[in-house]
């Protein structure tokens, strides 16, 4: 038997149960778990009754916990509830979903639960949206039937309530909605942007092998034969068609003892009654309803209530659970004022791809920042990132400014990054930092926050900074959504020292013409900086492990008012000792002190590198080119991430590094960064230049 209204649940499962009725009967409604089985005994009323709707008591679980998702995001986590308690179904649901709220860790006030009844709700409703307008809740659910439900969205249009969520049950998914709350011209509606539990909609998709088919087949074949798509109440007695398919076709039909009379028992699992009942009670499958599993009380659990939202063009669209649903939930709700404002384009935001960008406003920031938008202007120009599913989204630059007294702050920094996942609208898809001494304090901040949001570094960096051993002594990064770009300084000596090892053991290297101790190596180290100071112990060991003689190292501080001096004094035993290689392990003022060091006491140096100052505007404006081109910084080598003198294919919309380069000179003028280019010469691989000269 199948039973098709709500309110003749009770009545006919406590006649079955009076008359010993051992039929399987399917309930098509809905219903409390009361109408179902006896809670204190939690029991079925009868047992041959099945409901194969999913309770209520949950249809604002899936809500309230994507609502909490958005954690600090939330102005607040309040939430208000208006009930019709003259409705069973409705006061039931509310009830419930007090709880459930309370249990995903919102706030619910109790003077916020503003309860009506179908005799009073015309004046008790426009009260309560009065009263929402003056607090600060900006969640609400009116567990509502349709009359009330109608009227409660009409207030809230009236008198122009903001919510970031506005729940209602019953009414949204009426056809009666659409009529009162028709759509304009551009495709909207004043009910749009309502989100409204129910059962099941047809734009979910659950699979189904049964003769019906999963539920896109099942939706568009009823749309092809009835010009209308079938609503949850309908699909529901459908489901329960598919139940007792799948169940019969596990029974071996006439292989059972049938009763004597109407009224007798045939008894035990010989007899078919009992043996589909059994079938059903332990039914556990898919069906384009959801999946379908029994409670103790013989009612549908077997999977959440679909949430339905009103979204302008297109009407009603699944939103919850996202596994099964055909969008997006769109949160925040839009404010009046914005929808007062769309037109034909503006209400349908573009799709965009928004990078938040943590950076200083000082030199080092706005330079390296330069890159990030020549790329947005690339890939804009091209179109837009295109998606796997041929979606263009076009980049947007989100900028904060981390200096404090035009200082870089790390703490800025550091609230930045939890503020760009925190915001409530226009949220960020993925972060980018542009300076270094940010690094760690950045990391930091995604670890202890568990910030689920990718971040590039565009700034190097020591390995420590981005991970390190974890408990089992393993390599792990402080957070696995963090990536740094520039390479490790770990190996940056080893190609120079691999290539000066080569020169010296040629058989072509004339011993007399290199002169001085050709393995004697001295180091500069800036122990106050952790880059360069760890780059040179870095580099100290490849130079030992490449056969180099270390005669001297020097670690000094730059705070240190006598750090040229006593660079000068490590110059002058150089020159005493026929010392013809030279390591500085420099950041950028040291590195130019060095360069004007070795200069004024005329050192002669087979090898001279300098690391990062070579590479800065600084470098160029303290040893500028003489009219023949000819410069006291010339000769220097200096390893470096990336250079735009090399060569890498890019099949990006910013193309290879080549184009890249030669494209950006011509854009702004001037070089890359680095050695200036002599009268002469053109982009591209150079020979190294093994002598410097005298």
């Amino acid at each position: 038997m199948v039973n098709t209204f709500q309110q003749f649940n009770v009545a006919v499962n406590d006649v079955m149960a009076q008359n010993q009725i051992e039929t399987v009967l399917m309930h098509c409604s809905g219903g409390t778990p009361s109408m179902y089985g006896l809670e204190a005994l939690g029991i079925p009323r009868w047992s041959f009754q099945f409901g194969v709707m999913v309770p209520s008591s949950d249809y604002g679980t899936g809500i309230f916990e994507k609502v909490m998702s958005f954690g600090k995001r939330l102005p607040n986590n309040r939430v208000a509830f208006l009930s019709n308690v003259g409705n069973a179904f409705a006061n039931f649901t509310c009830r419930e979903s007090i709880n459930r709220a309370r249990a995903a860790g919102m706030e619910v006030d109790n003077n916020e639960i503003f309860e009506f009844t179908d005799a009073d709700y015309e004046t008790a409703l426009p009260a309560a949206i009065a009263a929402l307008k003056n607090s600060p809740t900006k969640v609400m659910m009116g567990c509502t039937w349709l009359a009330d439900g109608l009227k409660l969205q009409q207030e809230i249009i009236d008198q122009r309530l903001d919510l970031l969520a506005n729940i209602i049950t019953i009414a949204p998914t009426n056809p009666v909605w659409d009529a009162t709350f028709p759509r304009d011209e551009f495709g909207q509606s004043l009910g749009d942007y309502v989100l409204s539990p129910q059962q099941w909609h047809h734009t979910q998709n659950f699979p189904d092998y049964s003769s019906v088919g999963n539920t896109s087949t099942f939706a568009a074949e009823f749309y092809a034969n009835n010009s209308r798509y079938p609503d949850y109440l309908l699909a529901s007695c459908t489901a329960a068609g598919v139940i007792l398919e799948r169940a019969i076709s596990k029974v071996l039909m006439g292989t059972f003892l049938l009763p004597d009379s109407p009224t007798s028992s045939c008894g035990g699992t010989n007899c078919f009654e009992e043996r589909l009942r059994l079938m059903i009670r332990d039914f556990d499958e898919d069906t384009m309803y959801g999946r379908v599993r029994f409670s103790r009380y013989n009612q549908n659990i077997g999977h959440e209530a679909a949430v339905v939202q009103m979204l302008p063009p297109m009407g009603q669209v699944a939103v919850l659970p996202a596994a099964t649903a055909q969008s997006s939930l769109y949160f925040p709700a839009p404010t009046w004022e914005e929808r007062d404002s769309c037109n034909a384009t503006q209400c349908a935001e573009p799709p965009v791809f928004r990078i938040g960008v943590i950076s200083p406003d000082i030199e080092e920031g706005r330079n390296i920042s330069l890159g990030l938008e020549w790329w947005r202007d690339k890939v804009n120009a091209a179109g837009g990132i295109k998606t796997q599913n041929g979606i263009y989204l076009k980049v947007e630059l989100i900028w904060k400014n981390t200096t404090e007294n035009g200082e870089p702050n790390n703490q800025i920094a550091r609230a930045e990054t939890s503020n760009f996942i925190n915001r409530l609208t226009d949220p960020v898809q993925a972060m980018v930092n542009t300076f270094y001494g940010h690094t760690v304090a950045v990391n930091t901040e995604m670890k202890e926050e568990n910030i689920v949001k990718v971040l590039l570094h565009c700034t190097g960096g020591v390995p420590s900074w981005y991970g390190g051993p974890d408990a089992d002594g393993q390599p792990k990064p402080r957070s696995i959504y963090q990536f740094g770009i520039p390479i490790p300084t770990t190996n940056y000596a080893d190609s120079i020292f691999n290539f000066v090892s080569k020169r010296l053991d040629s058989p072509d290297t004339i011993p007399d013409a290199m002169g001085g101790n050709s393995r004697k190596i001295v180091f500069f180290r800036n122990v106050e900086n952790e880059i360069t100071d760890y780059t040179c112990g870095m580099a100290i060991s490849q130079a030992v492990a490449s056969g180099f003689q270390i005669f001297e190292t020097l670690p000094y501080n730059v705070s240190d008012v006598t750090y040229v001096t006593k660079m000068e004094g490590l110059a002058d035993r150089m020159k005493q000792n026929d010392v013809r290689m030279s390591f500085g392990c420099t950041w950028v003022e040291d590195g130019i002190e060095l360069q004007k060091v070795l200069t004024r006491k005329m050192v002669d140096l087979h090898l001279n590198v300098v690391w990062s100052a070579p590479k800065t505007r600084e470098w160029l404006q303290a040893f500028p080119p003489d009219a023949q081109g000819l410069s006291d910084g010339d000769y220097v080598m200096c390893p470096t991430a990336w250079h735009h003198t090399q060569y890498f294919s890019d099949l990006s919309s910013v193309g290879n590094s080549t184009f890249f380069a030669g494209e950006y000179k011509d854009a702004i003028g001037g070089t890359m960064c680095g050695r200036r280019r002599r009268p002469g010469e053109s982009y591209g691989w150079h020979r190294v230049e093994w002598r410097a000269t005298v």
